[in-house]
């Protein structure tokens, strides 16, 4: 790289540490795609003309097993987001996925770039450090930015990504679907608050024994034939309040033992003393030729 290009490379690094500090809302240009499900039906239908004229014998053997995960219900925004690059205009899809259960944003159907949840990457690291010198004087004004933009969340109820989409696709939706997804985004930004607060140990113990404990483990006798495990008999534990994981733990035999409760890590002795508290606990043993049902749960 040049020295002039270095120099033109500077605003755009100034941008992108703004925008890794800040993180602000995107300007969204959606079109919400209401033929999506007929043209996804002529799709189908053009499939099934052209896999009849394939001749029995030549096809594919189908496969009669069955998903180990069902979907819940869900109600689908499909989408079309416009972008120029290189002074084109170009489109791309994405959809927003409700759950009709729990009335919250099911991220397995979800673009996730529409919310700010997308694959950041290694690459920010470099943004972050090589920014910081021109962040510095800057630092006041990034301050009152997350201030403003979190002031705004906690007043609306709502992330600040998703008030973006919101408002920017509303107006496409019937008044029905857009009070759900209106609902959905509000219940997904309460559950965010709710996973990232900090908790003591007390707390802790407290919020564990409302929870349905899933463990798993390796067998003794695994352990000892396998030079995968080397001595070292792993475990792991999920915690779960109805479908959401609230904690997790890991154990490495003795030597390193944590448990995450919401963003708070708890290690060795305190880790010790939280996984004796559930509700219903659940254990699964790798390595046994033969577990009997009623012997691995409490």
């Amino acid at each position: 790289m040049s020295f002039w290009q270095k120099i033109l490379f500077i605003p755009r690094l100034i941008w992108g540490g703004i925008h890794l500090w800040v993180d602000p809302p995107r300007r969204l240009r959606l079109k919400v795609d209401h033929d999506w499900d007929k043209r996804r039906a002529r799709e189908q239908a053009e499939m099934e003309r052209v896999t009849g004229t394939v001749p029995r014998s030549a096809r594919a053997p189908g496969r009669s097993a069955r998903a180990a995960h069902q979907p819940p219900p869900l109600k689908h925004v499909h989408l079309n987001h416009w972008y120029r690059r290189g002074g084109k205009k170009h489109r791309s899809d994405c959809s927003v996925a409700i759950d009709l259960e729990r009335r919250r944003i099911d991220y397995t159907y979800t673009s996730n770039w529409l919310l700010g949840r997308e694959h950041k990457g290694s690459g920010l690291i470099g943004v972050a450090v090589f920014s910081l010198p021109f962040m510095l004087p800057l630092a006041p004004f990034l301050w009152l930015a997350n201030r403003y933009y979190g002031l705004m969340e906690r007043r609306r109820g709502v992330s600040r990504h998703g008030w973006a989409l919101y408002r920017a696709i509303r107006k496409q939706l019937d008044s029905a679907t857009a009070e759900l997804l209106l609902e959905a985004l509000k219940n997904d930004w309460r559950h965010d608050r709710r996973m990232a607060q900090q908790v003591t140990l007390e707390e802790a113990k407290s919020i564990l024994g409302r929870c349905h404990l899933y463990e798993t483990t390796v067998s003794d006798e695994r352990v000892k034939k396998s030079r995968m495990y080397a001595g070292i008999k792993p475990q792991s534990f999920h915690w779960f309040d109805g479908d959401d994981q609230i904690a997790s733990g890991r154990f490495h035999g003795e030597y390193e033992h944590h448990v995450q409760v919401f963003r708070t890590i708890f290690e060795n002795d305190e880790a010790d003393e939280l996984i004796g508290y559930f509700r219903t606990r659940e254990v699964k043993v790798y390595g046994l030729r033969r577990v009997k049902g009623p012997d691995n749960q409490d």
